[in-house]
């Protein structure tokens, strides 16, 4: 884990142990150390609706795509690597559109949105997600 401090930890109130000096408050909240319950906490995101939103990664450390709970249901918001969703994106292929972990559909593009052959003229194409750290060099 990071040096980072990933929470802040305060006092709602005044607090007042008997026997205990505020110096040795002090050093007792400073030795608090916050740890996460679930280790899969820090991969989720309270919405403000209270929807919690979950990014979730591969152990080989790919975006797996995110995910929330909608009644009672996983819903797949964003797909991940090797999924068989398509994403359409307008303009022409370049590195950065789509952009890392993107593999651009030609056959797919050509065949249902009518592109021609050479990808500089396309208005509009398809793209898969793939494997971010294989595709990124």
């Amino acid at each position: 884990m990071s040096n980072q401090n990933l929470f802040e930890v305060s006092l709602k109130t005044p607090l007042c142990i008997e026997g205990l000096s505020e110096d040795a408050l002090r050093q007792f909240v400073d030795a608090l150390q916050v740890a996460y319950a679930d280790k899969q906490f820090t991969s989720v995101v309270l919405a403000t609706s209270g929807v919690q939103v979950k990014f979730n990664f591969g152990s080989d450390g790919n975006f797996q795509g995110v995910t929330a709970k909608i009644n009672g249901q996983q819903v797949v918001l964003i797909p991940g690597t090797n999924s068989k969703a398509l994403g359409v994106f307008a303009g022409s292929p370049s590195p950065t559109n789509p952009g890392p972990g993107w593999e651009v559909n030609a056959t797919l593009t050509q065949q249902y949105l009518n592109q021609p052959p050479d990808q500089n003229q396309w208005e509009i194409f398809y793209a898969q997600r793939v494997n971010v750290l294989n595709s990124v060099t």
